[in-house]
Parts: C-alpha cells; sequence; structure tokens
C-alpha cells in the first residue's frame, strides 16, 4: 500500500507561515510521497528544507496553482490548488492536510490495517488537536476531526468529475473544507491565474469513519505578528466571504476579535514543555521571537457581548444596503453550467472592478 501526502504553499517562509517547516519534517518518514500544490512561491522556501526530505517531495507548480494571497485571490482557489495535486497522486490513500497540520502519532502498520478495512469508502478522517492557553498554568486541548481529509484514490478516480473533488458546496456558496460530488462548473481567471476550474456540489459520501492511529497538532498562526495577522484576516474575509457572498467587509473590531490575545506572555520555558510533537518543539527553538502571536494567552471570547452584537447587526444593514445598490456576489456573476466542456472563462479582474465601487 502506498500513501501519498498533500498540503500547499506559498512563500511560507516570508509569509512567517513556519509550522510548514515542522510539518514536513514530521510526516516525512511516514508516508511514500509528499505533494506540494505551489503558489508561486518566490522567496528561499525551498532552500530551506532539509535535504533529507527532498527526496520525497513533488512540487505541482503552474498557472492553475497559482495563488499572490495579497493581491486578490480566486473565490475557493485554495480547493483548486488541492485538485491540482490530486490529479498528480497516483498512489492508493491521499491524506489532504493544512500547512500546519504538524504530525503527533502515525502507526503505519495499524494505520494500513485501517485503510485496507475501509476500502469501499470514499473518504475517511484522521484526528486533530490544538492547544489553547486560557490561564495562567492551565492549557484547554480541543480535539476534533475537522478538516481531515483522507482520500481513498481507487474510488476518487472512478468519479466522474476527477480530479475536480474539492470545490464549493452548493448550499453555502464559500470554501468547502472536504471532497464534493460536483454538479456545476465555472471556468475563472485572475491575474496570472488559469484559467481555472472551480467545482460546486454536494457534500462526497463518506467521511463517517475515522482513522484514530493519525493524530496531527494545529497551532494556528503561531509565528504571525498582530499586523500580519490582521492583515492576513482582513483580505481572507474579503476575498473568501464579502466579495463571494455579496456581504459587508468586517469591522476592524471584528477583526481584531479573530485573533484576540492577552498581554500576558507564556514562558519559554512552559512553551517548549507542551505536549506537541517534537519538529513543533524544534522550529519554537528556530524561530520563535517577541512579536509572534504564539507568546500570549488566548483571550476567551464571550458568546454575547453588546460590542459584539452591534457589530454583527451594523454589518447585516451594511450588506442590505449595498445589495440593494446592486453589489452582487461572484458566485452570482460566474456562468455556471452543469457540462465541463461549456464552462465560459470568468474574468475575475473584471468582475472585482464591478464590485469595487461598493466597498
Amino acid at each position: 500500500m502506498k500513501i501519498s501526502l498533500l498540503l500547499t504553499a506559498t512563500n511560507p517562509l516570508s509569509l512567517k507561515y513556519l509550522t510548514f517547516f515542522a510539518t514536513l519534517s514530521s510526516w516525512y518518514q511516514h508516508v511514500d510521497e509528499i505533494i506540494i500544490a505551489d503558489g508561486g512561491t518566490t522567496d528561499e522556501t525551498y532552500e530551506k528544507i532539509d535535504k533529507s526530505i527532498l527526496d520525497k517531495i513533488k512540487i505541482v507548480k503552474n498557472k492553475n496553482t497559482h495563488w499572490d494571497i495579497f493581491n486578490g485571490f480566486s473565490p475557493n482557489h485554495i480547493n483548486s490548488m488541492l485538485n491540482e495535486g490530486i490529479n498528480e497522486c497516483k498512489n492508493d490513500w491521499l491524506i489532504i492536510i493544512g500547512s500546519d497540520f504538524v504530525l503527533k502519532e502515525f502507526d503505519r502498520k495499524s494505520v494500513e490495517e485501517k485503510l485496507k478495512k475501509y476500502s469501499t469508502e470514499n473518504w475517511v478522517r484522521f484526528r486533530r488537536y490544538k492547544l489553547k492557553s486560557y490561564n495562567a498554568n492551565q492549557w484547554e486541548n480541543l480535539e476534533d476531526n475537522r478538516g481531515a481529509v483522507i482520500l481513498n484514490m481507487k474510488k476518487i478516480r472512478e468519479l466522474t468529475q476527477f480530479p475536480l473533488i474539492m470545490g464549493l458546496l452548493d448550499t453555502n456558496n464559500i470554501i468547502y473544507d472536504y471532497p464534493i460530488f460536483a454538479k456545476k462548473f465555472a471556468s475563472i481567471k485572475y491575474n496570472q491565474t488559469g484559467p481555472v476550474i472551480i467545482p460546486k456540489g454536494l457534500p462526497l459520501t463518506g467521511g463517517n469513519k475515522t482513522i484514530s492511529e493519525i493524530k496531527v497538532f494545529v497551532s494556528d498562526h503561531f509565528f504571525y505578528d498582530k499586523v500580519l495577522a490582521k492583515k492576513q484576516r482582513k483580505l481572507f474575509f474579503e476575498y473568501f466571504n464579502a466579495r463571494v457572498t455579496a456581504s459587508a467587509l468586517l469591522s476592524n473590531y471584528e477583526i481584531d476579535q479573530k485573533i484576540l490575545k492577552s498581554k500576558n506572555r507564556i514562558p519559554h520555558k512552559e512553551l517548549i514543555n507542551l505536549d506537541v510533537p517534537k519538529e513543533f518543539h524544534d522550529i519554537v527553538k528556530k524561530y520563535l521571537t517577541d512579536d509572534c502571536l504564539g507568546n500570549f494567552r488566548d483571550l476567551k471570547i464571550k458568546k454575547f457581548t453588546y460590542a459584539k452584537i452591534s457589530s454583527y447587526l451594523i454589518r447585516k444593514l451594511k450588506t442590505k444596503i449595498l445589495k440593494s445598490k446592486g453589489f452582487i456576489s461572484i458566485i452570482d456573476y460566474m456562468d455556471w453550467t452543469d457540462d465541463i466542456k461549456q464552462c465560459k472563462v470568468n474574468d475575475l479582474n473584471l468582475i472585482y472592478k464591478k464590485q469595487d465601487k461598493y466597498f
């Protein structure tokens, strides 16, 4: 049995997405191949990867994967990148991970036994966990199987829409973290991308089984500083939510809430004693600086506050006003067809220009 790993990367070194290096190091010995769908990396990321890992890495880099995160990115383009990687996988199973999913547990023999048992499934899940430091000496362990996908490539290749497996969910029109059975398609082009096919459909059957022998640690944006984190959040919600669904932009208050941290610094000794993979400890020792978000304790956000409710209601009102003035979502602008051969190319540059006057 051959097992591949798939993740994405776009200048992780210069963008301080440094957990990427720990992720590669932790998975390297446990899988047969690592596929990286590259969004157009121009920094020295790949020169920093340990040479012993490079022999297992396959980099997929083309116009369909290109993603300039700070210059506008296409709706659902992260999944378009993943579909390019899926197309390159020739092995039996493909584990799709975030670039900050550092491997904690992986028993190859037990994993293979479980995968054989689930050979009739289209896809299964694995486990993941986070650590949140809400109190001085207490860490909360949050464990789930969200965003965890292992594709049974034998079954996936039999699907008529292969390799367009990752895409939009028909019911909400925003980024979707799990495989779909595509029923509609649209083609988009933006700056140096494309034309890229965007699939849209229903959840792909499967995902009811979890391989408990695989467990990953997710650190979120541990090495971001507040300026970079706010910039990234603002752009993410603009291009994946506001422009795609025709909603008002998040307020500065709402963006601040997304990265809320206390002023209490976590002692370095406490950080390196956390129950996390060794590879994560290694990059903490190497890259941690005083301004990293991971240096500070988390703040619990109350579900309901007057400020939170008022910001939400104001944004809803702004959205209604924008739509009444003619602001239309990208999804509504695009030409969708159930025949992939009939896809018309939608130029996002033109669509964005139509939207810009409403922001």
